[in-house]
């Protein structure tokens, strides 16, 4: 969608607004991303543990490029972390995230099933008339690529995906980006690690340990 692009045309230098945005968007992200935690009951030092592994790993990696994929995480944090208490206000939140990336169309329908409150259902009537708004880019580009995608073609992108994981360990701790560092990343990894480990002591939150050391790996 054109969101991003239309926010960045405002200024002079897009490229530098970009980074700018990113940059704030990312330590916005990080704090959201601790509080949700901290609300589903999460101990700190799990919590502050998960963050700084996703803060140092993911949400690193899409503040790197102009791109609307962290601002859009931003929204839905914001709109999780308001869901009980504010729902119309996590709403709005998914709303304005449609024009920045189009998975956020998800949002405001997942949001409504989880809450369950029928006045809360007006908002699909926003949400319709800005998610065709945005969908009719999408299939104009797709009406007007000069060459379709054909099944051949899918494998081929299946294949490199594939490989991808290969090449990442082949190449070790020095493909990922600016980071050349591999006792950096280490210690990161073992941070996520102990954070996993201080599971053991909460029974909660026990039935988490797969999904982190799959996340992890």
């Amino acid at each position: 969608p054109m969101g991003y692009s239309w926010l960045l045309s405002h200024f002079g230098n897009p490229i530098l607004a970009a980074q700018w945005l990113n940059y704030g968007c990312f330590g916005i992200a990080c704090a959201l991303l601790f509080l949700l935690l901290q609300k589903h009951r999460w101990p700190k030092v799990p919590a502050l543990c998960a963050t700084l592994v996703c803060a140092a790993f993911f949400f690193r990696n899409i503040s790197t490029n102009a791109a609307p994929d962290i601002l859009t995480y931003v929204l839905f944090l914001a709109g999780l972390v308001a869901l009980r208490t504010r729902p119309g206000f996590s709403m709005c939140l998914w709303l304005l995230a449609i024009p920045l990336k189009g998975l956020a169309m998800l949002f405001v329908p997942a949001g409504l099933f989880t809450i369950h409150k029928r006045r809360y259902y007006f908002f699909l009537v926003p949400w319709a008339a800005i998610s065709l708004w945005t969908g009719r880019y999408y299939l104009q580009g797709m009406w007007n690529a000069p060459a379709r995608s054909t099944f051949p073609n899918f494998w081929e992108r299946a294949k490199f995906f594939f490989q991808s994981f290969y090449w990442v360990a082949r190449d070790g701790f020095g493909w990922y980006g600016s980071i050349r560092n591999g006792w950096l990343i280490a210690a990161l990894l073992l941070l996520g690690l102990a954070a996993l480990y201080c599971f053991r002591s909460f029974r909660r939150q026990q039935g988490l340990l797969p999904l982190g050391v799959a996340i992890l790996f």
